[in-house]
């Protein structure tokens, strides 16, 4: 059986690194699609919130992150087998975003 390490339902936070080393905080709002956990540590969802922070994505060097944006993903994979599949990366906590690389 797999397990997600995301709350099934309701929004919570997350953490991203981008360019440069710089952390963004996220707010995943409750109607945001999720995963993760089913694999290793890294979790995506749909869209998310920014809260705080800013810099530009470290895969493709376009999606934008600044306080108050909601990013959506390009396309959405739901294949929680998949970890690096598409949706918005980030992680459940800082340091486990300020340690990817």
């Amino acid at each position: 059986m797999r397990r997600q390490i995301v709350p099934e339902s309701g929004a919570f936070e997350g953490f991203k690194r981008v360019v440069g080393g710089g952390i963004v905080h996220l707010r995943i709002p409750a109607e945001a699609k999720r995963l993760g956990g089913a694999v290793g540590r890294k979790c995506r969802a749909e869209f998310v919130e920014v809260i705080s922070g800013s810099g530009v994505s470290i895969h493709d060097s376009e999606t934008k992150y600044g306080p108050g944006a909601v990013v959506r993903c390009h396309k959405w994979n739901p294949d929680p087998t998949i970890e690096c599949g598409g949706g918005i990366h980030f992680f459940l906590t800082k340091l486990e975003a300020e340690e990817y690389r």
